[in-house]
């Protein structure tokens, strides 16, 4: 499986750093926090305060298709915040109180940024906002495109492939029991070690 890029998973990458306006907070929290041992504190103190992240080299985008974090809006929640890319791009949403929720913002929702340079969490309300938490930021690998399978066998041995058996007889067009279509591959082995073998040059 690819790897998603971390960006915050207990403590800062190394490659990004800290930009914060107006705010006070702690990026390692102890509680809550949703995995491993801490997680971002956020204070906004004042109206369009924000947590703000920059990496340090511009991150393609190629590989990845949305930004995923946990947020938790600690006793209160109901924190209205909007997440920013490359300092125009928004997506808003409001926290829950006393428990963590995932978002995941598709990168299409943010401009399809071809390149990521900053990325923050602001206020959205006007005016300043009670602690919330923030836990494992990361940007998420798009998907593999979906490959054709190889067929080796169905309905009969496949073009590229040949029957290299030994000690056995083979019946490559058994019409009975069949799983799919009009024919299955009946085998018997008729000596000791005997086996079924299919081969391919390429």
């Amino acid at each position: 499986a690819a790897a998603d890029l971390s960006i915050y998973s207990d403590s800062l990458a190394a490659d990004w750093s800290d930009w914060s306006w107006v705010v006070t907070k702690n990026l390692g929290n102890a509680a809550p926090a949703h995995s491993g041992s801490g997680s971002v504190a956020v204070t906004l103190t004042a109206g369009w305060s924000a947590f703000y992240l920059h990496p340090n080299t511009p991150v393609n985008t190629a590989s990845y298709d949305q930004i995923r974090f946990w947020v938790h809006g600690g006793s209160s929640g109901g924190q209205k915040l909007q997440l920013v890319a490359n300092g125009s791009q928004t997506y808003s949403f409001t926290t829950s109180a006393n428990a963590w929720t995932l978002v995941s913002v598709p990168l299409s929702a943010l401009g399809s940024p071809a390149n990521l340079t900053d990325i923050y969490w602001q206020d959205s309300s006007g005016g300043a906002q009670a602690t919330f938490y923030l836990d494992d930021i990361s940007l998420v690998q798009r998907p593999l495109a979906p490959t054709a399978d190889l067929p080796i066998y169905t309905e009969a041995l496949g073009d590229s492939w040949a029957d290299w058996s030994w000690s056995s007889s083979r019946n490559f067009a058994n019409t009975s029991p069949i799983h799919g279509g009009a024919n299955s591959l009946a085998v018997t082995l008729t000596g000791a070690w005997g086996a079924l073998y299919l081969h391919t040059d390429s």
